[in-house]
C-alpha cells in the first residue's frame, strides 16, 4: 500500500532477512553500477518485478495515477536504507555480545 513507514515498523518487529528488498532494485542497481558480480548475481536470480513496477501497478490498480513513481521510488530507496541500518544494529549488537558467532 506504499506504506512505507508502517513497512518499516513490520521489519523491525520481524526476523525476515532483508536482502530480498534489495533484489526490487535491480534494475536500478546494474543501470549504475558496471560490476560484472552483481550483474551474475541478479542474472541468476529469478526476481520478476522491480520497485516501479509494482509501484506503476499499484497506481494503476488503486486508480492513484496521480502518485509520482519517481518520487515513491525514493521513498522506499530510503526505507530500505533505514531497514538494512536496522538489521545492521542489531548484527552488530550480537556481534559484540557473541564474538565467535558466524554471521
Amino acid at each position: 500500500m506504499l506504506d512505507f513507514q508502517g513497512m518499516l515498523n513490520d521489519f523491525k518487529r520481524t526476523d525476515i532477512d532483508p536482502r530480498e528488498l534489495v533484489l526490487l532494485y535491480s534494475k536500478q542497481l546494474l543501470a549504475k553500477n558496471d560490476s560484472e558480480s552483481l550483474k551474475k548475481h541478479f542474472n541468476k536470480t529469478d526476481f520478476q518485478f522491480d520497485v516501479s513496477t509494482i509501484i506503476e501497478r499499484f497506481k494503476m490498480d488503486n486508480d492513484k495515477m496521480g502518485l509520482n513513481t519517481e518520487q515513491k521510488v525514493k521513498e522506499s530507496k530510503q526505507t530500505v536504507i533505514q531497514i538494512l541500518e536496522h538489521k545492521n544494529q542489531l548484527f552488530a549488537s550480537d556481534l559484540s555480545k557473541y564474538p565467535t558467532k558466524s554471521i
